[in-house]
């Protein structure tokens, strides 16, 4: 779960189509694969994953998604699914910060 003082992550919810919805943020260091990193350093790239989906009734095929900081889009794509078997975490990009401070990571 991603939940760190230096950084806020705001998922507010990933809509998929009307009535699915992801609980959590979760930062990846792809340098070092540390999991669930909670400070961003300048210069690196870390890999965004929207988890614990809740997808109700749905069975999406795919998924769409933006990703920024601080409202700058960093990422977007289309991760396919299979309807059968929906994954509870979806890969959304990956992010850099070029500078220190609270950052917000949206998706």
């Amino acid at each position: 779960m991603y939940r760190p003082s230096k950084i806020s992550a705001v998922l507010g919810a990933l809509l998929l189509a009307t009535t699915a919805f992801a609980q959590d943020i979760v930062l990846n260091d792809v340098a070092t694969s540390s999991s669930d990193v909670k400070t961003m350093f300048k210069g690196k790239d870390y890999e965004v994953v929207v988890a614990n989906i809740d997808y109700g009734d749905l069975t999406p095929s795919s998924v769409s998604y933006v990703t920024s900081v601080n409202g700058d889009e960093q990422a977007k794509g289309t991760v396919e699914l299979d309807p059968a078997d929906l994954p509870s975490e979806i890969p959304a990009g990956t992010v850099m910060v070029t500078s220190g401070g609270t950052k917000t990571v949206a998706v």
